[in-house]
This record gives structure tokens, sequence and C-alpha cells, in this order.
């Protein structure tokens, strides 16, 4: 069986193990734009280890991990609101066909989730708060 290294494309008009370097396409290289100045300012700048640049990615990655517990705590607030609404408004039809006999014990479930709630967003929220200075 052929090896691969063996194996040549019958397109290719050069196999490639008879390139050199005189060979490369040095028209294309031409042809392409000069970096943007914000490319050239994070090559010789930010990416330089010499440039006296201090970047404190701690800082910046905690900063990051709070504001995405807050929008994760936003979505999941947002999908119980939209769930709650609809057990709250099964809870007062029941309450309404039935002269108040039944739905009392679920409302009143559901009114001592949504203060749980509370408790949960107050915690996340101190928490989003103080894990940037955790990191510093």
């Amino acid at each position: 069986m052929p090896s691969l290294d063996s194996a040549q494309n019958t397109d290719d008009p050069v196999p490639s193990s008879e390139l050199t370097a005189d060979d490369s396409d040095q028209d294309v290289v031409a042809d392409v734009e000069p970096f943007d100045p914000s490319v050239n300012f994070i090559n010789s700048t930010v990416l330089d280890a010499k440039s006296g640049l201090d970047i404190n990615m701690g800082s910046q990655i905690a900063n990051q991990s709070a504001g995405m517990m807050i929008e994760d705590m936003r979505a999941f607030i947002q999908g119980n609101q939209q769930i709650l609404n609809i057990a709250i408004a099964e809870c007062l039809k029941k309450i309404v066909e039935s002269d108040g006999a039944n739905g009392n014990t679920a409302l009143k479930d559901c009114t001592a989730f949504m203060t749980d709630m509370t408790v949960y967003i107050g915690e996340l929220s101190s928490k989003a708060g103080a894990i940037s200075k955790d990191f510093k």
C-alpha cells in the first residue's frame, strides 16, 4: 500500500516536495493590505512583554463573571415570573370558582416562593458585587 507521503495531487503542477523558498507566492503577500492601527497597537504594546503595560486580567475576568452572574439571575427570575403568573392565575381561578374553598394553599405557596426569590436575588447580588474584590 502506498504511503500518504508518496501520493501526489494531479492538479498540483509542482509536487510539494520540490518546492523551495524561492517558489513561494510573493505576489499574494504584496497584495495584502497593512494591519489596522488597533492590531498594530495590540501586537506592539499589549502582546509585548517589555511594554510595561500592566493589565490585571484577574480583575477583568472577575468583573465579567459578576456580570454573567447577574444576567443569569435575570434570566432565571424572568422565567420564574412567567411560570408564577400562570400559577397565580390558576390559584385565583380556583378561589373564584370554589368561593374561596380551594386555591388558598397554592396561592400561599406562590407567595412564599416569591419571598424566597427576593432572598435569592439579594444573596446573588451581594456575591456578584464582592467577586471583583476577591480576585484583586
